[in-house]
């Protein structure tokens, strides 16, 4: 059902392949033009709200050409549309995988930003120094979570869609599990989709209503992308940006979290690089999200001469609720992925200790073929039993059944009649001609089929004609399905043996 979702929805758009060199170079260009505005900046100049509402700018044009280079790239050429033959992708699917690596992308800027804030501002002051591009960053990633609100909205809105096609019902696909950002407070991590009904029909696929439904994952972004951008630029005062290094450098998992939803979505969990890629994940998720804090804790003792535990009692309430609201969650995370690898490792053990699934099918086939067998000795055995009995049937029946070659009709008007006073409406006097086939003269005979009705008993009885007509194409097409099964099991077969 997928592929037919989104073949239909190709038709429409491969006629326009020249958006791809176009959204290329807008890519190019808002990603050189950021790094022009911020080039002339010395290492601890601040950004000026001129510079940096330009920033977000080109920051909302990258991240929204990017995500529509994907989609044209996997929709709207060769290759892109083999993939998605190959994999049984939806326009859903494609989607998301697109949100997923723009997503990745995202994160090895925010890396790559937090290496150069710690690389520079770390060894001279801690608590003092700091570099533009903390703030540089701030702003062109601000209009990231903007974007990441739409995109993930398209996602919704053509999961909604294509379920109600498939299925023929309103089941609102809620929004699905987006990437974990750096100070993300969201806990779903598995990059798949939860289904929420609904008995609203005409709210399905709006903007409002995905909003109402996922006020969280909403809430969230505008947290981030609001208070998280004025914490960096503006709530900090003085204080230096090499703990901000540390907090991008919490992205370092997102790449990982991202392909492991391309590969489910790809159908590929059973696959080497699914089982590899989420160990690297936890790895890199322990490493980043979890390890990171005591040892930034450890960085801040050293800086004031504090020991570690004093340090920790001198900050400030509302950097403890902070870190609090950033660990605890990562914590959380952390336990629930151990647990699904664990699960995973664990099948995979299984798997390799027991049968092979070749070996398994082989015997199916087998089971299968002999199943076949006895049905036909016994259809054979049932045949000769009552071969008489359905002989005469069949001579009671005849060979051939009539089928109508002509028809001729007229109308009559009944003013009274002895048992009724009025008779309102025609009547209808019909006459039908069919061919039959006379065994023992060995020739075509013409019969009549005379009847009257009224104008409503006509009606039903094309009705009832139209209704055999499509109850007999049904059966058809069903015999057909059923033969080609049939081929189609029997050729397995044939090939297990």
């Amino acid at each position: 059902m997928k592929s037919k979702t989104l073949n239909s929805h190709n038709k429409k758009e491969t006629k326009k392949p020249h958006m791809i060199p176009l959204l290329s170079l807008a890519v190019i260009a808002s990603f050189s033009l950021a790094l022009w505005t911020i080039s002339i900046l010395d290492w601890e100049d601040r950004v000026t709200i001129y510079r940096g509402l330009l920033l977000s700018a080109y920051g909302a044009v990258f991240f929204t050409s990017s995500y529509s280079l994907i989609n044209h790239v996997t929709q709207r050429t060769n290759y892109g549309l083999k993939l998605c033959k190959k994999y049984k992708l939806s326009t859903a699917d494609v989607l998301d995988t697109s949100n997923k690596i723009v997503s990745a992308v995202q994160a090895l800027l925010s890396c790559l930003t937090g290496i150069i804030i710690i690389c520079y501002s770390c060894p001279r002051n801690l608590l003092k120094t700091s570099h533009y591009i903390s703030e540089a960053y701030a702003w062109f990633g601000a209009s990231y979570f903007m974007y990441d609100i739409w995109s993930m909205y398209q996602v919704y809105y053509h999961a909604t869609q294509s379920n109600m096609q498939q299925n023929g019902e309103y089941d609102i696909w809620s929004m699905y599990q987006v990437y974990y950002h750096a100070t993300q407070s969201n806990m779903q991590q598995n990059g798949e989709l939860k289904i929420k009904k609904t008995k609203d029909k005409e709210s399905a696929g709006k903007f409002w209503y995905y909003i109402k439904t996922n006020p969280v994952i909403v809430g969230h972004h505008l947290f981030i992308g609001l208070f998280g951008f004025s914490v960096i630029v503006y709530l900090r005062g003085g204080l230096g940006d090499c703990v901000f290094g540390y907090v991008y450098l919490m992205e370092a998992s997102t790449p990982f979290v991202s392909l492991r939803g391309i590969l489910a979505r790809m159908n590929l969990k059973t696959s080497r690089l699914y089982v590899a890629n989420g160990l690297l994940m936890l790895a890199v998720f322990f490493l980043c999200r979890i390890a990171m804090f005591p040892y930034v804790m450890y960085l801040y003792a050293a800086a004031t001469d504090l020991d570690y535990v004093s340090a920790l009692i001198s900050l400030p309430r509302g950097c403890k609720a902070t870190m609090a609201i950033l660990v605890l969650p990562q914590v959380y995370w952390f336990y629930l992925m151990m647990k699904g690898a664990t699960k995973i490792l664990k099948f995979r053990m299984v798997s390799s200790t027991t049968t092979p699934l070749r070996v398994i099918a082989r015997e199916r086939r087998i089971i299968l073929a002999r199943c076949i067998t006895d049905r036909a000795n016994l259809f054979s055995e049932l045949y000769e039993k009552h071969k008489t009995r359905l002989q005469i049937v069949l001579v009671n029946i005849g060979t051939h059944l009539p089928h109508i070659v002509d028809v001729k009709w007229d109308t009559d008007y009944i003013v009274k009649t002895s048992g009724i006073d009025e008779v309102g409406g025609p009547i209808f006097r019909i006459t039908l001609f069919v061919e039959n086939f006379n065994d023992t003269k060995q020739e075509n005979e013409i019969d009549k089929i005379d009847f009257s009705c009224t104008c409503q008993e006509l009606q039903d009885l094309v009705y009832r004609l139209k209704e055999a007509a499509r109850h007999c194409q049904k059966i058809a097409e069903d015999l057909v399905y059923r033969l080609k099964e049939a081929a189609r099991h029997c050729q397995k077969i044939a090939v297990g043996h």
